[in-house]
């Protein structure tokens, strides 16, 4: 797997730059700042590509940021860092013609919201 760190500029055209400083921030993106206002480097990988990119299968474990959302009352802000720090992984993938984040926990006894197989 070939690594690379990329401005976010230059990473991938249907994002902006703000919505990769937003995922830095709650860890879905991976990468360095030195401080606020500094150039932000992430690593691009064949992962975070298809993590990312939008056409990441549906697995029956995951279970989506909105759902969690709603069963706990936090933000998606407070639920993807939240999942960061526990080690799970998060994808974002197409539903109809919107994007939506997902999250696999890391292990299956970690659920993060106690319905075993809720993808919604």
């Amino acid at each position: 797997m070939r690594r690379s760190s990329l401005k976010p500029g230059n990473l991938f055209r249907r994002l902006d730059q703000s919505r990769i400083q937003t995922w830095f921030r709650w860890g879905v993106l991976t990468g360095k700042q030195d401080a606020t206002q500094r150039q932000l480097w992430i690593t691009w990988n064949s992962d975070v590509q298809q993590r990312l990119g939008g056409g990441a299968a549906i697995d029956g474990r995951m279970v989506s940021v909105k759902r969690l959302c709603g069963h706990q009352g936090n933000s998606a802000a407070d639920v993807l860092t939240r999942a960061n720090q526990h080690g799970d992984t998060v994808y974002r993938v197409r539903r109809g013609t919107s994007f939506r984040f997902y999250i696999l926990p890391r292990a299956a006894e970690h659920r993060l919201s106690g319905q075993e197989g809720a993808v919604h």
